[in-house]
């Protein structure tokens, strides 16, 4: 006996192959990247440089700069996407954090006993 006719003594229906588009007259829409390897490498070697010379600063431009290489690169229906952050925010979200963080630790340390 056959996968299929187990299959279909068992009650169930095979998977469709092929070129399957759901229902009919549903749109199918395939992502495409038309990025390469070479172009992310240079991004990526820049961002690591300026990352490590700044101390870490430059990270939120890095984030940035990969962001929008890889939604510029990406399509779908011939369209690409577009990233809106300003690394400025992004910096300035981190500063608050890490501060927030201090503020945390500090007094953990100076009242133990309201340690979570």
């Amino acid at each position: 006996m056959s996968a299929s006719a187990a299959a279909a003594s068992a009650g169930l229906q095979a998977a469709p192959t092929g070129n399957y588009a759901g229902a009919p007259g549903e749109r199918v829409l395939r992502p495409e990247f038309t990025g390469s390897a070479a172009e992310y490498f240079r991004i990526w070697i820049v961002n690591l440089f300026f990352t490590l010379i700044t101390l870490g600063v430059y990270s939120a431009w890095a984030k940035v700069r990969k962001k929008r290489y890889f939604y510029g690169s990406t399509r779908i229906d011939g369209d690409s996407f577009d990233y809106f952050a300003s690394p400025k925010a992004i910096l300035k979200g981190r500063i608050v954090a890490v501060l927030l963080f201090l503020v945390y630790a500090f007094t953990s340390e100076l009242y133990p006993a309201s340690k979570f």
